[in-house]
């Protein structure tokens, strides 16, 4: 079969698709209403994307605490460093900070 055979039947089939209405809605808006009604009906409200455990004392430093304060990262104080490490090391946290 020759090259020009071919593409003489891919142009031929691809104004055929481009012509049928009903194939383009259903290979192109479908899939992008699906994807958007399981995002509206899985999503819950503000999730916390990351958990960081912070080892230490705390200082008064205002710079720490408008950063402990950032969106979407859930900040968990932890005392024993060895089980904040098995934690991490088993992906129950996704950082560990020394204050």
């Amino acid at each position: 079969m020759s090259l020009r055979r071919f593409l003489a039947a891919l142009q031929a089939r691809n104004l055929e698709f481009l012509r049928d209405r009903t194939a383009l809605g259903w290979n192109f808006i479908m899939p992008v209403l699906i994807v958007m009604g399981f995002a509206f009906a899985f999503s819950t409200g503000e999730q916390d994307l990351y958990k960081v455990a912070l080892f230490g004392q705390a200082q008064d430093d205002a710079q720490l605490q408008t950063f402990l304060e950032t969106r979407y990262i859930d900040f968990i104080p932890v005392d024993n460093l060895e089980n904040a490490i098995a934690k991490v090391d088993r992906h129950q946290l996704d950082l560990l900070g020394k204050l």
